[in-house]
């Protein structure tokens, strides 16, 4: 890797271009660190960086919000600390090889402190995976985790987690952030780590939202909560106090979400953490929907094809982003651990990105 450089006081680049590629004109693999800091005097330093950056974003191009590199840059964000690296570089090489223009995708990586020393390893082992078969690369931006505020991470530490810890990681609520993390952009697509893309994931970015605050694939069984509620199937009893809107309407899952963060502000957070605390539930689905419910755009499943459930093979055939969401033997079941109970096939589409041993984090 090239040695470090100082772009601002906020900012740190690596430049991962080996010379051979740099020879055939390459776009290099630019890694950005943004530094997020974590008390209460500082994030308000951070909220007025943020105006400042916006501010400066709308005079130069007359709009609140635009895609830095133009309308062809496709941006798309996973989140996770050292336990998920080796899902997140499968999926993020899988999204690589597909797109139509790796050069023109721009890859948001939010991790935790404790596994920002693994960061520039994980981007080396991405950029020799994919050096092997293409010539341009995609931009890699790294985030640093917002903190949670301490009376989230309180509830969640001593009422809820139990055993799993990793819920309280702040890396398991970027969602309620994204005005945070994404000040200049008018869109982003968010990825979970356990999937695997088949298809360029552009149309998808590009779709017309028709105004609403996020499109996604209704989570499984794609039916109305009241639907539901009558056939048997367990239904949050949060979902009572949305009233008739919650009867009509599917859940969705949050695993492929494009976000519309124009729609983003304090104001949603706000509501989304009080959800979260309210619901006593401690994942960040139920809470967006409790927010978004019978307002987002709802996704072909093609676009997030969550395994372990029923599919007919047309269905299948047809995936365009394969969700690693659990069997029905066990709901935590992720293909990059031993023993997985997915099929041969999916398993395979899985494999056939899993970086070389050589590389491996």
């Amino acid at each position: 890797m090239a040695g470090l450089r100082r772009l601002t006081a906020a900012s740190v680049a690596w430049l991962c271009c080996s010379a051979a590629l740099a020879e055939d004109g390459c776009t290099e693999p630019v890694v950005e660190e943004h530094l997020w800091h974590s008390n209460d005097a500082k994030m308000s330093l951070l909220q007025v960086d943020t105006a400042a950056r916006r501010a400066a974003a709308k005079k130069a191009t007359g709009v609140d919000r635009a895609l830095p590199g133009g309308d062809d840059v496709v941006h798309v964000a996973y989140a996770g600390d050292s336990m998920v690296f080796e899902g997140m570089i499968t999926s993020m090489l899988s999204l690589s090889r597909t797109i139509s223009d790796p050069e023109n995708l721009h890859i948001h990586v939010i991790v935790d402190e404790a596994s920002e020393a693994q960061f520039p390893r994980l981007v080396e082992c991405f950029r020799q995976e994919l050096a092997r078969g293409q010539v341009k690369l995609p931009t890699v931006e790294l985030h640093h985790a917002i903190p949670l505020r301490p009376e989230v991470l309180e509830w969640l530490t001593t009422d809820r987690v139990g055993e799993r810890p990793y819920l309280a990681k702040p890396t398991a609520f970027i969602k309620f952030y994204l005005d945070r993390y994404f000040p200049e952009l008018p869109r982003i697509l968010l990825i979970d780590t356990d999937t695997i893309a088949l298809a360029d994931v552009r149309p998808l970015f590009q779709m017309d939202l028709q105004g609403a605050p996020l499109a996604a694939a209704p989570d499984f069984p794609p039916l109305p909560i009241g639907l539901r509620r009558n056939m048997g199937i367990a239904v949050h009893p949060c979902y009572d106090q949305l009233g008739d809107k919650q009867a009509a309407s599917m859940e969705f899952n949050a695993g492929v979400v494009l976000f519309d963060l124009t729609k983003f502000n304090e104001s949603v957070t706000h509501d989304v953490e009080y959800f979260l605390q309210n619901c006593r539930d401690d994942y960040d689905q139920l809470a967006l929907n409790m927010k978004f419910l019978g307002e987002y755009k709802i996704l072909d499943q093609r676009w997030n094809l969550m395994l372990g459930y029923p599919h007919p093979p047309e269905e299948r055939a047809d995936a365009a982003i394969l969700h690693f969401t659990g069997t029905f033997s066990f709901s935590g079941d992720k293909p990059w651990l031993p023993n997985s109970n997915y099929s041969a096939a999916d398993l395979d589409a899985y494999r056939s990105n899993v970086p070389s041993e050589a590389c491996y984090l």
